[in-house]
């Protein structure tokens, strides 16, 4: 289609052809024609705005309509960047287009065309080099390759466009840039063979590395550079600029090689470089010590022409060896040196200081020849004021005469350096500190030789100990150095004075160890760590000089913040979350807080104040008083205490409200611990006490908090305690949705928790959840003070209250009720109502009133077995019943109050929920308890519990000998003691045994493979070695200690090695062979069958009755097991009778024979008729209850009596299956009857009652 007469109007931001005027851009379009097969029309730069995007509309008229054509972009030629800067022929250049120019023209891919082409024209015939997409969000386009050195290109343009717009692939760019290419060059005229070299061409990539190719004859040519390049590298024929270069003398080429992806280029310089040998220099006088004004000869050799090199003049500068030959020195002394020796002296470079000599044979090239040091003429380099100071002279011995001016002419005098005769090369001066020379910090040596004119020699320094008013001050500077760093200055001069030592006196007798340069020095605590320095004279160390007062300040560790807070025990508040940061970092990951100041007490780790951020987190329990840093000291390798704060807990708990009730004062008594206290909660009581210096707050507010303590909660105010330390809240403004909140106190060290997850009640009564069977529960009603109060059976109404127990509050509102019935049995869960009302009390009149609902819930039961532990050996605890490792606080309490919990003695880590590994590491065996947390609410209690006596975890020394290098599973060991560790004497009952697993494991029996008793008196121990090599080589063992009576006892004594590399004897531990086995089985089974066939012959045609009865009668159990042993008859009756308040039975086990039975009744006392804790609930089927509040108060028993009779009959159904079990097992037709008397523990009267059971 031919759009001949067509016009292209261009709307500017239109989003549509609509609204078309005069005004706007229009460009005739003509085409197809001969050069072009598509439609096409220009306009000019001029006509269209920058930045602008316009809609293009084609058609003939405004009213022939205009059809919608796309977009177009109005843009100035952007500024590209290359790489590299200048694009070189032959080389991959990558292109960057400025992201504001892609985004906007939609810029999406470029070609590359010569610099003759039209970018906007049909590119479609045009010769192009490169191509590529750009990223539109970017602006990064992909690499080309610029045309080599023979394509005669000098210039490109690259031509950008989108590809949803291109016409043809030819048509639609526009000009991004235009490029000039250049040939890789360099300017180097000379490198020297077998030494590194500084390689340098340009233009460079940034991926570009240089290399060296040697050349000859025409190919050196620029022309044949690049394939030479190629060639050779492809060879390996090359020597880059980190290596020695290892090329022929003579002509070279330096080549650029260029990677990107998977394609290398490389192309050639076009100038060639000169490879000689390397330049050298001798001097006359030894390198290290060179002299100023003192002559010395130089030798030059190498460069171009090789030996012959000394013929040539060459261009030589001396100048400090920190600035590179090929840099401008400021201090820099040049000399013109040829053939043979020449003559040098350095007399425009400060001493005392590293130069090094740089040879430049052309223009462009410097070589370094040799370094040395340049030093003063005279020695030392400064004079002691006030002190004979001998300078020794560097070029002459005597002859002549010396002089110290204060200018260069040697014109200016000094008091105290007038001229003095050179003697043996020395002449010494006494020159004065202060007075005429106050001002003066450096002198010039000057010698005359034979009456001649003085001439200087150079500087030297004038030391003073002491300033001098109005002058100059001491010539060792003031340095304040941080605490257990690097000490990088010492304030002296390096031109006068050298190896600084520091000296806490200032004679210098006793100086710092000199590693204190490199590591620094630790200051303790409080300690004032000022240091003089001393330093020896340069060019004389034999003198050593230093300044009347300490110059070197070691600054101390400072703390902040200066007070902080410490959790008050483990149960109370909770743990705080601050920070502790020193204002230096130690110089060691071994820091950490004590509460000793010589460190002996490691009270918790402090590692991050060693690290970048200077902090650590500082969280304690029960911590007061002065809490040390203590860190390694890097000098000295001692721990020490290097800076201190205050650590303070919150107040402690007097008294304080059960819980938040709206509406009722909620009130608290606050006192802070210690005689004296570190603080005081009565605002400014504590100004003068004695650490008042380290309060960090002088506000003593105490307010309750909904978000730990960060600020005061809505709808309360904060309060102050009065001088008795009582303080009060009004609650009736808290909202309906709070459901606990947190009591704070500001202490010296900041805001503190005092009391975490006090609960605010949702009504009038707390607690709305008790516990059945619970005596002497506590309740909480501040609104009815002396009022009696009734429970009623209905979750809704009072009409239920016969039968139910009632309480009466006292004036501020508290009772305390029993949660059983009238038959004194726990009431059922479930929820009741509190009811109120003088009718209840009185007899008569108005009905009850429903206060609020309560629920009574099942108590929870905990228990532990394993309680015994050997120190220093991990041994596993298992968790019973309720009871799981994440109810557990960490650490232990030595007090059933579990008020506090420390890890002193020892800790434990969760193995699994039911199970912890416990790790004692000091012996404990006054008791201690693990303290848990009570699911219904929330209590702590002491876990073991007391049954009968009372029980606790033990942490004790083992006394057993065990083989320190191990077991074996051939021999038989004779162990002197076999009792549990911490026992004082052997039992009968004491087992021994070696285990594979764990010594408490519910499966620990079937995996004993030895085991020893003290039943026969001695203590053998047999390993079983079929058993144990049965089990995988490197099985972990563990020796263990039962109690064959007590089941709760497993105590884990020592980790074993078993081998079963040894020969089995004939003696214990021999096993059979199958065989054998096999043999004895066949022969026991004909026994038995004979022994049967016997026994119902005798039955059917011997029959004879025999009766015979033992009665064992146990009236106090001081045991815990009895033995019945009735004997010389078949049939056996056992009676057994128990009137102790105090005992039931649990199980009864035992043995039979044929000449009668023997059976051994293991008795557990149960905690019947001890003092129960307010909140317990009823007994648990077989193991003690646990009390679920720490309200101490005792009561009585009776109430409980049925439910112990009913678990006790329980025990008499066990005991007897047990009875009938042993005897089915030893095939005797026995007639046994177990007549178990039970007694509840209350009425001792009602011992005739009995429980028989016959069989």
């Amino acid at each position: 289609m031919s759009l001949a007469g067509h016009t292209a109007v261009l709307l500017p931001g239109a989003a549509s052809c609509g609204g078309l005027n005069s005004r706007v851009p229009r460009l005739r379009l003509s085409g197809p024609d001969a050069t072009s097969a598509v439609s096409y029309g220009t306009v000019g730069g001029g006509a269209l705005a920058q930045g602008v995007v316009y809609r293009v509309c084609v058609g003939k008229s405004v009213g022939d309509g205009y059809s919608d054509a796309g977009v177009v972009a109005s843009m100035e030629v952007p500024a590209v960047s290359t790489d590299p800067p200048v694009p070189v022929r032959g080389l991959p250049v990558r292109l960057h287009l400025p992201p504001r120019f892609t985004s906007t023209a939609a810029v999406t891919f470029y070609v590359v065309v010569g610099g003759g082409a039209t970018c906007s024209g049909d590119l479609s015939g045009v010769d192009v080099y490169g191509s590529g997409s750009v990223d539109r969000v970017s602006g990064a386009a992909a690499a080309f390759v610029a045309p080599a050195r023979a394509s005669g290109v000098d210039a490109v343009r690259v031509c950008v466009g989108s590809n949803a717009s291109l016409v043809s692939d030819s048509l639609g760019y526009a000009l991004g840039a235009t490029l000039r290419l250049e040939q890789f060059h360099t300017s180097m005229v000379y490198l020297q063979r077998g030494v590194p070299n500084a390689l340098s061409g340009a233009p460079m990539a940034s991926k570009g590395s240089l290399h060296v190719v040697a050349c000859d004859g025409a190919e050196c040519g620029a022309d044949g550079a690049d394939g030479v390049c190629r060639a050779m590298m492809a060879q390996g024929a090359t020597s880059s600029a980190t290596s020695v270069l290892d090329v022929p003398l003579g002509p070279c080429l330096l080549c650029q090689r260029v990677t990107l992806g998977t394609v290398t280029s490389v192309v050639g310089s076009n100038t060639t470089v000169e490879v000689v040998e390397p330049f050298g220099m001798t001097l006359s006088v030894d390198p290290s010590d060179i002299r100023a004004y003192v002559p010395f000869g130089v030798t030059m050799s190498g460069g171009p022409g090789g030996a012959s090199a000394g013929r040539a003049d060459y261009r030589l500068t001396v100048q400090p060896a920190s600035v590179p030959c090929a840099e401008s020195a400021a201090e820099s002394q040049s000399f013109v040196v040829g053939g043979g020796t020449t003559e040098l002296t350095i007399t425009d470079i400060a001493p005392v200081q590293r130069i090094h000599f740089c040879v430049r044979p052309s223009p462009v090239d410097a070589f370094e020849v040799l370094t040395g040091t340049l030093r003063h003429y005279m020695a030392p380099a400064a004079v002691v004021g006030d002190r004979a100071t001998t300078l020794t002279s560097g070029g002459v011995t005597g002859g002549a005469t010396a002089v110290l001016s204060r200018t260069a002419d040697c014109l200016g005098g000094v008091a105290g350096g007038g001229a003095t005769p050179i003697v043996d090369g020395r002449a010494t001066f006494t020159v004065a500190s202060c007075g005429a020379n106050a001002a003066l910090t450096s002198l010039y040596y000057c010698e005359a030789a034979d009456g001649g004119a003085y001439a200087s020699r150079g500087a030297v320094g004038l030391l003073r100990a002491s300033g001098c008013d109005g002058g100059a001050g001491a010539s060792i500077a003031a340095v304040d150095a941080a605490p257990g760093a690097a000490i990088g200055r010492f304030g002296i001069d390096a031109a006068y004075l050298a190896r600084p030592r520091l000296s806490a006196s200032p004679d210098c007798g006793v100086l710092l160890d000199a590693a204190v340069a490199s590591v620094g020095y630790a200051p303790g605590a409080g300690e004032r760590a000022a240091f003089h320095v001393c330093a020896v004279l340069v060019g004389d160390a034999s003198v050593t000089f230093t300044t009347a007062q300490p110059t070197l300040h070691v600054a101390n560790w400072a703390v902040s913040p200066t007070a902080a807070v410490s959790r008050y025990n483990a149960t109370l508040g909770v743990a705080g979350a601050g920070a502790v940061r020193v204002d230096y970092a130690t110089p060691s990951s071994e820091t950490f807080f004590s509460t000793a100041r010589d460190c002996s007490v490691r009270t918790a780790s402090a590692a991050g104040l060693s690290g970048a951020s200077k902090t650590a987190a500082y969280r304690t329990t029960g911590v007061r008083g002065l809490v040390y840093v203590c860190t390694v000291a890097p000098l000295s390798g001692e721990t020490l205490a290097v800076a201190q704060f205050l650590s303070v807990t919150p107040p402690a708990v007097r008294r304080v409200s059960p819980a938040v009730v709206r509406g009722a004062e909620y009130s608290a008594t606050l006192v802070v611990d210690g005689a004296p206290p570190l603080y005081s909660m009565v605002p400014g009581a504590d100004s003068g006490y004695a650490h008042s210096g380290y309060y960090t707050s002088a506000s003593r507010e105490v307010y309750m908090s909904g978000d730990a303590c960060a600020s005061a909660l809505a709808g309360t105010s904060a309060a102050t305690v009065t001088p008795s330390g009582s303080v009060s809240f009004a609650t009736a403004g808290i909202a309906a949705s709070v459901r606990t909140v947190s009591l704070c106190a500001v202490t010296a060290g900041g805001p503190a928790v005092v009391l975490a997850g006090v609960v605010v009640a949702p009504g009038r009564v707390h607690p709305t959840t008790l516990v059945s069977g619970a005596l002497g529960a506590p309740v909480f009603i501040p609104s009815l003070g002396g009022v009696t109060v009734q429970l009623s059976a209905s979750a809704s109404g009072c009409g239920s209250a016969a039968g139910m127990p009632s309480f009466t509050t006292d004036v501020e509102g508290y009772g305390t009720v029993d949660l059983v019935g009238g038959d004194g049995g726990a009431l059922a869960p479930g929820t009741y109502t509190l009811c109120y009302d003088g009718a209840l009390r009185g007899g008569g009149g108005a009905a009850a009133t429903a206060l609020e609902s309560v629920v009574l819930v099942r108590a929870s039961y905990f228990d532990v077995r394993g309680t015994t532990f050997v120190v220093g050996v991990a041994g596993r605890m298992l968790l019973q019943q309720d009871l799981t490792a994440a109810a557990l606080v960490p650490g232990f309490s030595t007090v059933r109050s579990c008020t506090s919990v420390s890890s002193e003695h020892g800790a434990w880590a969760a193995v699994t929920s039911t199970s912890v590994s416990v790790t004692a590491t000091s012996e404990y065996r006054a008791g201690l308890y693990l303290c848990a947390r009570a699911p219904v609410n929330g209590t702590l209690v002491a876990v073991p519990g007391a049954w009968a006596g009372q029980r606790s975890v033990r942490f004790a020394a083992s006394a057993i000998q065990l083989p320190s290098a191990g077991w074996d599973a051939c021999t038989t060991y004779t162990l002197d003691r076999c009792y549990p560790p911490g026992a004082s004497a052997s039992s009968a009952t004491s087992v021994l045994a070696v285990v594979r697993g764990d010594c408490c494991g519910a499966s620990r029996t079937s995996a004993v493979v030895g085991e020893a008793s003290m039943a026969s008196g001695t203590c053998e121990l047999t390993l079983d070695y079929d058993k144990v090599s049965a089990y995988p080589a490197g099985s972990t063992y563990h020796v263990c200690v039962w109690d064959s009576a007590d089941d709760t006892v497993c105590t884990t004594v020592s980790e074993a090695l078993v081998s079963t590399n040894c020969t089995r004897g004939g003696g214990a531990g021999r096993g059979l062979s199958r065989g054998a086995v096999a043999g004895v089985v066949v022969f026991c089974l004909l026994v038995c069958c004979c022994l049967v066939c016997g026994a119902v012959w005798r039955l059917r045609y011997w029959r004879r009755e025999t009766e015979a009865e033992v009665e064992v009668e146990v009236e106090e159990f001081d045991e815990p097991s009895v033995v019945a042993k009735p004997s010389g008859c078949v049939v056996s009756k056992f009676r057994l009778r128990s009137c102790s308040p105090d005992s039931s039975f649990r199980s009864c086990s035992g043995t039979t024979s044929l000449a009668g039975t023997e059976v051994t009744l293991r008795l557990n006392p149960l905690l019947v008729s001890a003092a129960y804790n307010s909140g317990a609930a009823l007994l648990p089927d077989d193991l003690p209850i646990i009390p679920v509040t720490v309200d101490e108060k005792t009561r009585n028993l009776p109430k409980l009596e049925w439910e112990h009779r009913r678990r006790l009959a329980a025990h008499q159904g066990e005991a007897w299956r047990v009875l009938q079990r042993l005897c089915e097992a030893e095939r005797q037709e026995v007639k046994t009857e177990a007549v178990i008397v039970f007694n509840g523990g209350a009425y001792p009267s009602e011992c005739a009652e009995e429980y028989t059971r016959r069989g």
